[in-house]
């Protein structure tokens, strides 16, 4: 048997866009700010806590001090931090309330410089102990680490007929350990045996009836024997009760209701009652068992916004009813079940059904099929999708039809308690959106202000997004709690009071525009970690307190804020310091602005990296020099800034003396910036038009081009948001031109109904002579698409077929271009050229369109062959708006072909040979 490895036992001062100075009401050394930086946990000795009786935990870490105080769940509980401590370890004493419920959550410390992140760490009332060779009394939780292929091994006595668990905590807990349990009987035969399973996150449990008195003994190592760091556990043995799933798996928001235990050991039909909130998200359930040891992650449930209803059994022959939009959770009990039923919906309407099975952690694989009304005839199927093994699908219920049958089953026909599944079923073109955090904590200068950056992907609502900000600890204010129409970021900065506080925030956004059926509520999440995965209400939490005083305060220079495009806004950026705070500041922006990407190639692979030169940005790096007040700042406007309402900080770092070091990080305040076009783009005529499928009298928008004094540059106009399989219609506005008529058909065969969420814009055109590429606002219009007439086959247009003349225009170039008729592909003839080359940039009648989509008049490609004899290198170019090869405007577009050893003329796509 191996040892086991063991580890050590007031008023809120808010900013004002006109840079006024707020006065200090303390004025604190600089001693003891700069330099200073809140704590950060490594690890902990115990992974779990007893419930009401003292627990000694030592914590590893940095900048911890002998005022600390833990954090758990949220609480604070009462502690008692040992002499001993210093700023890489701390021992304290920390006993729970009696009735803290137990559960799981973050373990963290609060200093004077604010609040660490958080380590994954359990609570309940069994008695918590460092891993031994022995346990004297059961039930018992030992906390270890183990590595490689080492085999940690415990002992316990017990009694015949004596139910026991043997359940071990890592996958959960943030360990990279894979265990493996097994619990023998005294002559070290093998009893019973658990790896990793999914309702456990990869963690595993076995339960067995002793057979004997006597001794047992319980082993646990990695499944590979190849355990990764960090391979903490913690292992519980005993006779104790565990709750994995509750059923249903979502009830509606601000409705009580009733739950039952899935996947557990206690009696049958025990129940829970929930009450979420408008903004829960997942919701943990608080479980009891009267007279049992209840232990492990709780159970949680979802919050919806449609009626949630669980399976119950019918009569033969007989399918439960569901209403359209609805939830329904239910579980494949035992194998070889499909569990179906009877979805009513008006005839033609479109529903997303979304199945949640392995995402909760269940078991079931599941295979999701949609039948017709009388569940004969398969109308879709669904089983894996990307990057989950849960099945989902949109479906339409057909035509003279008011209902589909629903089926769900596992893909392998297994089934049992830990086969739960929740069908969700809402309108295919219902509008939502996800908020989501950078981090989980935020420390907010007394007297300062911090900023949290809340992220919105949009799912058909393009409305503004109002922010909630629940459990803000008192004096902590918040401005900025919106997301703009329109755009995906908002930056909220927090204020924080004269004292020191913390707290736990929940942070959730609801629409502000009306949408059909019921509102949309959704929480903001931070970035999945396993423990937080397993337990997802966790993501929903944010660690707020308040650190030391800020040693600086940055302000904006009084002035109105613009953003003129393809452009500068200059402005100055001030810096108040404390006194005795002279380093220097370094500053850059901070925006609401979604970071656009490009792709670029990197050891001959495609690579998508942040787009820099097409964000908004600071000229430069510019630095506020030791005791200056201000320093000047250009906010640099790309030319093509889409349309948007923009948030503007700029984040200022004090550098230590090396001028890399960073001591300390404030922000100015938020402001909120408009867009300057040169040219804007008007509606004369109806936003909305008939547009043919094939042949037809064709839609029109029509407008004006507005240019500002100076502006001159020719544009283009195109209607955006169409299909990807629909060409997008351009017309070319002249310098000398405002008024505009864009002609809109779509291909034979579109379906015709309504397309919307379409916007004209206007551009400049390729290689205009205004500098950079600028662009208009956008408009927004729709179109109802009619039946038209199937038109006549385009036959290809030959550009080179054997004539003579198309060789007499090559008049450029050291070769010699011929006709031959020896060698050819087809035709009767092909084109020589002898080295060098032989070339013309304006080729008589090739003003051709070449477009991914070609409507009428364009082309999808230009098909070519060709034949090298000798050499080493062929080389094929098309001259694009009188310009060989990719254009600044789009340096990505590649117009030259070679093959051979080496490029043609740089950025040329090789052809294998």
């Amino acid at each position: 048997m191996q040892k086991p490895a063991r580890r050590p036992p007031s008023p809120v001062r808010t900013w004002t866009a006109t840079g006024a100075w707020g006065a200090f009401a303390i004025l604190l050394g600089a001693a003891s700010l700069v330099g200073a930086a809140p704590p950060e946990l490594k690890n902990v000795s115990q992974r779990g806590l007893q419930v009401g009786v003292p627990t000694t935990i030592v914590i590893d870490g940095a900048n911890l001090d002998s005022n600390l105080q833990v954090v758990v769940g949220g609480v604070k509980p009462v502690q008692a931090v040992k002499p001993v401590s210093g700023k890489e370890r701390a021992e304290i004493e920390v006993t729970l309330d009696k009735e803290f419920p137990p559960g799981v959550g973050w373990l963290r410390v609060i200093t004077s410089e604010g609040i660490s992140n958080g380590l994954p760490i359990a609570w309940d009332h069994l008695p918590q102990e460092a891993f031994k060779e022995r346990c004297e009394t059961t039930p018992i939780a030992l906390s270890g680490a183990l590595g490689g292929d080492q085999v940690l091994t415990t002992s316990f006595t017990g009694k015949k007929g004596q139910p026991v668990v043997v359940e071990v905590e890592a996958r959960r807990l943030a360990s990279e350990l894979n265990p493996v349990i097994r619990l023998y009987d005294a002559r070290k035969v093998q009893l019973a045996w658990a790896q990793g399973s999914k309702r456990l996150a990869g963690d595993a449990r076995l339960s067995a009836v002793l057979p004997a008195d006597g001794e047992y003994w319980v082993e646990i190592h990695d499944a590979l024997y190849q355990g990764r760091a960090p391979g903490h556990f913690r292992l519980k043995i005993g006779d104790f009760r565990f709750v994995d799933f509750v059923l249903p798996l979502a009830v509606m928001a601000q409705e009580t209701a009733a739950v039952e235990a899935a996947g557990t050991n206690l009696p049958a039909g025990a129940k829970f009652t929930v009450n979420p909130k408008e903004s829960s998200g997942s919701l943990p359930v608080a479980c009891s068992a009267e007279g049992a040891v209840l232990t492990g992650f709780p159970p949680s449930v979802q919050t919806s916004a449609v009626p949630e209803q669980i399976e119950t059994p019918n009569g033969e022959g007989k399918l439960q009813e569901i209403a359209a939009p609805a939830g329904i959770s239910g579980r494949i009990a035992a194998a070889g079940q499909e569990d179906r039923y009877r979805l009513n919906a008006p005839p033609g309407s479109r529903w997303r059904l979304d199945v949640q099975a392995a995402r909760l952690g269940s078991e079931l694989d599941g295979v999701l099929t949609v039948y017709d009304a009388t569940g004969n005839s398969v109308l879709a199927t669904s089983d894996d999708r990307p990057g989950t093994s849960d099945p989902g699908l949109d479906v339409a219920v057909p035509a003279g039809a008011p209902s589909v049958v629903v089926g769900i089953k596992d893909v392998a026909g297994r089934g049992g308690a830990e086969y739960v599944y929740r069908i969700g079923i809402e309108p295919v073109d219902r509008p939502d959106f996800r908020l989501t955090l950078a981090e989980d904590r935020v420390n907010v200068p007394r007297k300062g202000t911090a900023l949290v950056r809340v992220t919105a992907e949009r799912l058909g609502y393009q409305g503004p997004i109002q922010l909630h900000f629940d459990g803000l600890p008192a004096g902590v204010a918040v401005a900025g709690d919106t997301i703009a129409a329109g755009s995906n970021v908002a930056l909220a900065m927090l204020s924080g009071p004269e004292s020191q506080v913390q707290g736990s925030v929940r942070i959730w956004g609801k629409n502000v525009e009306p949408v059909a059926g019921a509102g949309i509520v959704r929480v903001a999440v931070s970035p999945a970690t396993p423990f937080a995965e397993r337990a997802g209400w966790l993501r929903e939490e944010v660690a707020l307190a308040t650190t030391t005083p800020t040693p600086m305060e940055l302000a904006w220079a009084p002035g109105t804020p613009s953003l003129p495009t393809g452009g500068a806004w200059e402005t100055s950026m001030q810096v108040r310091r404390q006194e005795g705070v002279n380093g220097v500041v370094r500053l850059s922006l901070v925006t609401n602005q979604t970071m656009p990407k490009k792709t670029i190639k990197e050891n001959n692979q495609d690579k998508i990296v942040d787009d820099v030169e097409r964000a908004l940005r600071l000229d430069g790096m510019p630095q506020v020099a030791a005791g200056q007040p201000e320093t000047a700042v250009k906010v640099l406007v790309p030319a093509d800034l889409p349309d948007g309402v923009y948030q503007l900080a700029v984040k200022g770092e004090l550098l230590a003396d090396d001028g890399q070091r960073v001591q300390h990080t404030s922000y100015s305040p938020v402001l909120t910036a408009s867009i300057e076009r040169p040219l804007s783009l008007v509606l004369t005529g109806p936003n909305k038009v008939n547009a043919p499928a094939g042949k037809g009298d064709l839609g029109k928008f029509q407008g004006k081009v507005k240019r500002k004094a100076g502006f001159t540059a020719p544009v283009r106009v195109s209607l955006a948001g169409l299909p990807k399989t629909v060409p997008a219609p351009i017309v070319e506005v002249p310098a000398d031109q405002e008024d505009f008529e864009l002609t809109v058909g779509l291909p034979f065969g579109t379906t015709p109904g309504e397309l919307s969420n379409l916007h004209l814009l206007a551009t400049t055109a390729p290689n205009a002579a205004e500098g950079a590429a600028q662009r208009s606002n956008t408009v927004a219009v729709g179109i109802n698409v009619v039946a038209g007439e199937q038109p006549a086959a385009e036959k290809p247009l030959a550009i080179f077929e054997d004539e003579q003349e198309f060789v007499s225009n090559l008049t450029q170039g050291g070769g010699e271009a011929r006709l031959e008729t020896g060698r050819r592909f087809s035709g009767a003839a092909s084109l020589r050229v002898t080295p060098d080359q032989k070339f013309n940039p304006a080729l008589p009648n090739l003003g051709i369109k070449i477009r991914k989509n070609p409507g009428p008049g364009e082309y999808r490609y230009l098909r070519f062959a060709w034949l090298k004899k000798g050499g080493q290198q062929i080389c094929f170019q098309i001259n694009h708006d009188g310009q060989w090869g990719p254009q600044p405007a789009n340096p990505t577009a590649t117009f030259r072909y070679h093959a051979g050893p080496g490029e043609c003329f740089n950025g040329s796509l090789h052809l294998e040979s």
